[in-house]
């Protein structure tokens, strides 16, 4: 009898906190809320409107990312970004296997197909 208290404890526990409405604070960030538009909030400048279009032509080829003179958290955010919108094509780190390069120029996202 006491697991069924138990049970029944835990299911209005969860119920009580799905009832709580959502604060703006510390927990809300935690659990991920709503999202400020359809694009991954990047912590570099990345046009992702760019990097969309761009994904149909990559399609399942292989591409590399670059930035040639960007920091390493602007390179990882733009192979994080080509994860995500290419994310049919197959990422290679070596230029010359690459089908398509994807990378930054002053500020730019440009497309390069290489064969």
């Amino acid at each position: 009898m006491s697991s069924r208290r138990a049970l029944a404890a835990a299911a209005v526990a969860v119920l009580a906190t799905a009832a709580v409405p959502w604060s703006d604070g510390p927990l809300r960030r935690l659990a991920g809320g709503e999202g400020e538009g359809r694009d991954p909030a990047f912590d570099v400048e990345l046009d992702a409107h760019a990097l969309r279009a761009a994904a149909p032509l990559i399609g399942n080829s292989p591409y590399a990312t670059e930035w040639p003179v960007g920091s390493p958290l602007q390179q990882g955010n733009l192979k994080a970004a080509g994860q995500l919108y290419f994310a049919r094509g197959f990422p290679v780190l070596e230029r010359e296997r690459a089908e398509w390069i994807v990378d930054v120029r002053a500020g730019r996202v440009v497309l390069t197909r290489r064969r």
